[in-house]
């Protein structure tokens, strides 16, 4: 296995054990993990994203995919209370998921030191994800009761000036 295989291998075992260990304690839902597969498309892959940019060693994305069914579902079991479509509660809880999920995989990859942006949540499947350039996406999938969500993923390593500004800096093009 070459080095970014076993990067990437690195990388997809982290935010699988993240996503299963945040939907298992917040939410109490088992997820089932599918295949993980290389996407060359920068569209989303579900409805409703959250996406996070993080920047370190590396600089990618993060984004936590799901049907439009899963996202209510969830945001119903955080809230315990119905909600009416992709309203507002919709948002926040896709934007505190793909947070948790970031933060678990930062934390077993602590060697890393990455720092992460804001969440924003995308709807629809007509935008682009901004995967950085030379970067292989990775999507896993995982299933639940109410649909599909999943978990993309790309990283690129960025030259040593890059990698020492924060993610604000480089955010705001200033160096």
């Amino acid at each position: 296995m070459t080095k970014l295989q076993n990067e990437h291998v690195t990388l997809a075992t982290s935010f699988v054990d993240a996503v299963k260990h945040v939907f298992r304690e917040m939410v109490g839902w088992e997820v089932l993990q599918e295949r993980p597969t290389i996407v060359n498309s920068s569209a989303p892959t579900q409805h409703v994203t959250g996406v996070i940019s993080v920047i370190g060693k590396n600089k990618g994305i993060i984004a936590l995919g799901m049907d439009r069914s899963v996202a209510i579902k969830v945001t119903e079991q955080l809230l315990e209370r119905k909600v009416s479509g992709l309203e507002a509660d919709v948002v926040d809880a896709t934007s505190e998921l793909v947070n948790m999920i970031s933060g678990q995989v930062r934390a077993r990859l602590k060697d890393i030191k990455l720092e992460v942006s804001l969440p924003v949540v995308i709807l629809g499947k007509s935008s682009t994800l901004n995967f950085p350039n030379k970067a292989t996406r990775v999507n896993v999938p995982f299933r639940v009761l109410w649909g599909e969500l999943s978990v993309d993923f790309a990283f690129a390593h960025l030259e040593e000036h890059e990698a020492s500004l924060s993610v604000e800096q480089q955010t705001n093009g200033s160096t």
